[in-house]
């Protein structure tokens, strides 16, 4: 508790006269006493005084300025002897808190709580207004009577601004990251720059706002198009006249945020902003350190000139530029995607209807063929019947590539039903087909023995591990070959299988040949096919959402690894997977 607030006066003579008579010892320590007191004193006051940051005001009862140290001379550019004994607290006050009664409220509030801390507005004599702390605290003597108030705080202009430039910079960088996280759900080019200027608009508090896009036309290079305006029921030639123009764009292509008053007034009374300031801000949207466009506000009150304003809205435009190129990405592999798929079918179409009008004409020939071993054979010498004979493997050669290819077509274009393919029967039915080469070359097999489901086309998944484990039967001259099935689950969607052999084995520079048509590795003398039983399981793989790659050590053995998409009991329907 303070007692003492103003500096003590000098002691006079006449202190010394009211001095109680105890003889010049008990006198002398009086005096002595007396001295220190007054030394004590002085310091503290120079304490008080030395402050210039903080005002430190002793306050009556009445309310009087009782004393005013050197900060508060400096903060509320009052000299001392203007003030103390002559005007009263409320002079210091703003003129809203003076009507309000601001200090005799804090001062209630003070006497029956032992202190008041508060933020008000002060005055001071230039007619300046600043927010201050204050602190007020009783003054009471030893008797606990009350004396008045000591009236401390300082000016918290600088610290509010700082407090209120960090909340800004707080809020910026939040709506940054939800603005992130909601344009970066859609891929859809309109919905995010729709969605970027909703929220833009209502994180300025604007009226108004507008996306441009910088024109891929070769005709209208370097002008850029609007693409979306905030509200969308505004007229787009309005909001063209409105928002930017050519010249603004200069300084966009600087990838300088743009900030000035809207120019076209006539536009700002069609669209009902008449008699009221219009102000623009224009952030480049940029993507990879080029500019993209601009994301353009309007509102009444002007914007933050400041410096972490302007990082503020590169950032935005990059945020916004980044979600804008992923969507136009998007859009682009979309369309390839359908421009491939498209091509697919018309290559699919092609090759069934070119398959199918070889046969007829091939099925002539062989007919023609057998027609000349059966009546004429014997009567041709040795040349002509290796001609014949060459001509009945060429057309049984043709024929089996014309069916290749129409087993290739039809994958695209037949599509079964898909259903629940229990992966244990498919591999004990393929046994079943090849059991006389398993038998006959003596083959080890291993594959699992549990029920594992997948989804998709019965019909085609027994022709994928048909066609992989006739191939590692083929493909091995080991006394003792070995084909091993094996899986593993991927993912809570996919299987990943492998089908494993001790074969020939296949050179890395050929891994990707194997799976084209009609490619093959190996004289056709050494081991028969059409070549395109890989590209048939490809294709089959790829149809289910798959995936096939082979891995392989010349003379040791290949392994091909497939992927398929697994059965999902709790789904009610998996046709679209």
């Amino acid at each position: 508790m303070i007692l003492i607030l103003s500096p003590c006066r000098v002691l006079s003579d006449s202190v010394y006269e009211t001095l109680p008579a105890g003889g010049e010892d008990t006198n002398y320590l009086v005096l002595e006493r007396t001295a220190e007191l007054y030394e004590l004193n002085n310091f503290l006051t120079s304490i008080v005084d030395s402050s210039t940051e903080t005002f430190i005001i002793a306050v009556g009862n009445d309310g009087r300025i009782l004393s005013f140290n050197e900060g508060a001379s400096q903060i509320f550019e009052y000299a001392k002897t203007e003030v103390v004994g002559r005007e009263n607290i409320d002079k210091l006050f703003a003129t809203k808190e003076r009507k309000e009664g601001k200090y005799e409220e804090m001062k209630k509030v003070a006497t029956e709580m032992g202190k008041c801390r508060e933020l008000a507005n002060l005055h001071t004599r230039s007619g300046r207004t600043f927010p201050a702390l204050i602190d007020l605290t009783p003054l009471r003597n030893n008797q606990h009577q009350e004396l008045g108030m000591l009236f401390v705080g300082r000016d918290m202009t600088e610290t509010l601004t700082i407090q209120r430039a960090l909340e800004q910079r707080t809020r910026e960088l939040e709506f940054i990251n939800s603005l992130s996280l909601e344009i970066g759900q859609t891929l859809e080019v309109d919905q995010v720059a729709q969605k970027t200027l909703k929220k833009t608009v209502e994180m300025f508090d604007g009226i108004a706002g507008a996306i441009y896009l910088e024109s891929d036309d070769d005709e209208d290079e370097g002008m850029p198009h609007l693409i979306a305006v905030e509200p969308p029921s505004f007229s787009p030639n309005l909001a063209e006249k409105l928002f930017l123009n050519d010249n603004d764009f200069d300084r966009l292509r600087d990838r300088l945020p743009l900030l000035r008053t809207s120019a076209d007034a006539k536009s700002a009374v069609m669209m009902g902003f008449e008699h009221k300031p219009l102000y623009l801000c224009a952030t480049p949207v940029t993507s990879k350190a080029q500019l993209m466009g601009a994301l353009v506000i309007l509102r009444h009150e002007p914007f933050d000139q400041s410096k972490e304003f302007a990082q503020f809205l590169s950032a935005l435009g990059l945020t916004v530029g980044s979600a804008l190129d992923n969507a136009f990405l998007y859009k682009d592999t979309v369309l390839k995607k359908e421009e491939i798929t498209l091509r697919n079918q018309e290559l699919d179409e092609f090759a069934y209807i070119v398959s199918h009008d070889l046969k007829e004409p091939l099925a002539g020939i062989s007919f023609i063929a057998n027609l000349l071993v059966q009546d004429y054979y014997e009567n041709i010498d040795d040349q002509g019947q290796t001609y014949i004979n060459s001509l009945m493997d060429f057309s049984k050669r043709l024929d089996e590539l014309i069916d290749a290819l129409l087993d290739l077509s039809r994958i695209g274009r037949i599509k079964h039903p898909s259903e629940k393919v229990n992966i244990g029967t498919v591999i004990k039915e393929v046994k079943q087909n090849l059991s006389y080469s398993i038998e006959t070359k003596n083959v080890d097999m291993i594959a699992p023995e549990d029920d594992l489901f997948v989804w998709g086309d019965r019909i085609r998944i027994v022709q994928v591990f048909n066609n992989l484990i006739s191939n590692a039967i083929k493909f091995n001259d080991e006394e003792r070959p070995m084909v091993e099935i094996g899986v593993q689950e991927l993912d809570e969607n996919m299987y990943q299988f492998y089908v494993r052999d001790n074969g020939i084995g296949i050179e890395s520079e050929y891994f990707d040949k194997i799976f084209k048509i009609f490619e093959r590795l190996n004289a056709r003398e050494d081991y028969e096919g059409t070549g395109a039983g890989l590209t048939i399981v490809k294709k089959i793989v790829e149809t289910h959402g798959g995936m096939i790659w082979v891995e392989s050590v010349l003379g040791e053995g290949t392994t091909f690894y497939f992927t398929l998409p697994r059965y999902i009991s709790s789904e009610t329907d998996q046709s679209n997977n």
